[in-house]
């Protein structure tokens, strides 16, 4: 038997009626044909669908004062004491405009205002200017500035969440450190991302002057949303209508952690679970995420004939932990390990198999404005020969210049905007992978199927380089039901593919268009049931005679 898994000689020979399309597939079923497309969304908190959080401190007003106008005297200087965050220099530019003028009882409450709001600009929403009787015949002002410090951090015992943990959450913020807006936004937004908790802080005076007590309130929440779907995104080789069921727990040890199960079943052989939990580790922020799925499929449809199947089980571990956590920014990073093992089998003996075994970093950043969401985040990825790992030109791989070891670059950005209404979002999210050298089959950059490109079919084409783009218009459209939330849109999707190997490719740039329809409603107490209409046409002309003029998407969704 041939050893060469990329010209795939022992199909050709056997199976000589089978299109080179086809064959083209075979060839990258080990872990693509159920590779997950991740979901790219932002934090409900971050929703467009929600108000923007509140500042903890309003910003400071201009007081109205009587006799604005009476005239203390001609302005010669201006010092300043107590301030320590920001220098004499900066304070000296904001009180040039008063000297040698005629100083008013107006522009002192100006002065005082300008220089509350440098700071609070800054993040020192806590700041106090005063100045103190003095006799102003001189000209000399002397301006004292207050720095709010952090007094006593006060977490009542609720039973939300065990004490410690959250003592150790909250750490970023300590007493006698100067109350900065961003680090404590920062706390409490660490506290409330916690599975199944709220949290919002009280600020109170505190026992020694210039200090502000920080009391905060921890309570249960309802998070979490389990839902059972039935749909047709499936792959015609392994099942087109699939149903799935996501199952999640929160807080179920108060540890603010949360479970998370999922299961998928098409109307042929695919099937797939997996389990995954997310948990502080009490240190800082830190979490620890793990997750682990098994996947078999067994090919059909066409290629029936083949007797092919396959199987997939990747394990994921990772810390993460958000270096800024505020009601308008978020950053994100990750550091994990995953191990991933991926057989195909032609009449139940193995064919191929790629063992891989990878570290990985991720960083992310999240902007919050009032109108719009801007979210990017990048991965790098590096295979290690570890564990049993494949290596290049092993002779059970799925391609044979495939490098387990080669460096992976993924990056995604997703931009939600209402740039004319409330009724009206726009979504763009963009994907793309570069690599390094030839990757085995599995690290494939895959284009097609819903959730990517949609009018084409699930793994439509694979490369070790590519993108792929979706920007859809949903419009909410008003009906005499309250209860149902109407909305629909044009959408259009694309992307490219580069691949390494010449010649595997029939088509490498892929573009359609379509519109959605979908319709939420309260049907039962439980949960909304969602249904979803999309209609995709594809752009262009294709080699491939495996794209269709048009596509129908469905899923009906219970929620609960």
């Amino acid at each position: 038997m041939s050893n060469n898994k990329l010209n795939i000689t022992v199909l050709c020979a056997s199976l000589s009626l089978v299109t080179t399309s086809a064959l083209a597939q075979v060839e990258r079923f080990p872990g693509l044909i159920d590779k997950q497309v991740p979901d790219v969304s932002v934090p409900d908190s971050y929703s467009l669908d929600k108000e923007p959080s509140k500042p903890l401190e309003d910003s400071p007003v201009l007081e109205r004062i009587k006799d604005a106008n009476k005239v203390l005297a001609t302005l010669n200087s201006v010092s300043f004491e107590g301030n320590m965050v920001i220098g004499d220099a900066r304070l000296q530019e904001i009180a040039q405009r008063y000297i040698g003028k005629k100083f008013t009882n107006g522009d002192l409450a100006e002065l005082k205002f300008d220089i509350k709001k440098a700071f609070y600009d800054r993040g020192y929403i806590l700041v106090r200017v005063v100045t103190k009787p003095q006799n102003f015949a001189s000209g000399n002002l002397t301006v004292s500035i207050y720095e709010a410090k952090v007094g006593d951090v006060v977490i009542p015992a609720t039973g939300a969440i065990k004490s410690w943990l959250a003592k150790r959450i909250a750490a970023r913020v300590k007493a006698g450190d100067i109350v900065v807006e961003s680090v404590l936004e920062s706390m409490i937004s660490d506290v409330n991302d916690l599975s199944g908790i709220d949290a919002s802080v009280n600020l109170r005076p505190g026992k020694a002057f210039s200090t502000t007590d920080l009391n905060l309130v921890v309570n249960e929440a309802n998070e979490d949303i389990n839902s059972i779907s039935i749909d047709n995104y499936g792959s015609e080789l392994t099942g087109e209508i699939v149903t799935s069921a996501h199952l999640e727990k929160s807080n179920l040890f108060n540890f603010g952690e949360k479970l998370n199960l999922d299961v998928q079943v098409s109307e042929d052989d695919l099937w797939s679970v997996g389990a995954g939990a997310v948990t502080p580790i009490g240190i800082s922020n830190i979490k620890l995420e793990t997750s682990y799925i098994h996947s078999e499929n067994q090919i059909g449809g066409r290629l029936e004939g083949l007797n092919a199947s396959g199987e997939t089980d990747a394990y994921k571990v990772a810390f993460s932990s958000k270096l800024l956590n505020t009601r308008k920014h978020q950053t994100v990073v990750r550091f994990g390990y995953e191990d991933r093992t991926h057989e195909s089998f032609l009449s139940d003996i193995r064919d191929t198999k790629d063992n891989l075994r990878k570290l990985f970093a991720e960083a992310s950043y999240l902007f919050r404005g009032f109108s719009s969401v801007f979210y990017a985040t990048a991965k790098l990825s590096k295979g290690l020969d570890i564990f049993g790992a494949s290596e290049q030109g092993d002779i059970t791989a799925s391609r044979l210049a495939g490098d387990p070891e080669a460096w992976i670059f993924e990056p995604t950005i997703l931009i939600n905007s209402r740039p004319f209404s409330d009724n009206g979002t726009i979504k763009a999210i963009f994907r793309g992978q570069v690599a390094s050298n030839t990757l085995l089959s599995s690290d494939l950059f895959t284009v097609g199927g819903y959730g990517n490109i949609r009018g084409f079919n699930v793994a439509q084409e694979a490369a070790e380089a590519g993108y792929s783009f979706n920007i859809e218009y949903n419009h909410v459209i008003p009906t005499p039901l309250d209860k149902i939330e109407f909305k629909a849109g044009p959408f259009i999707d694309g992307g490219a593919i580069y691949n390494r190997v010449r010649g595997t490719l029939q088509d490498s740039h892929f573009y359609s268009a379509g519109i959605g329809v979908e319709a939420r409603a309260k049907v039962v107490p439980v949960g909304d049931t969602v249904v979803r209409f999309d209609w995709a046409h594809p752009i262009g002309n294709y080699r491939s005679n495996q794209v269709s003029s048009d596509t129908i998407y469905l899923r009906l969704k219970q929620e609960f």
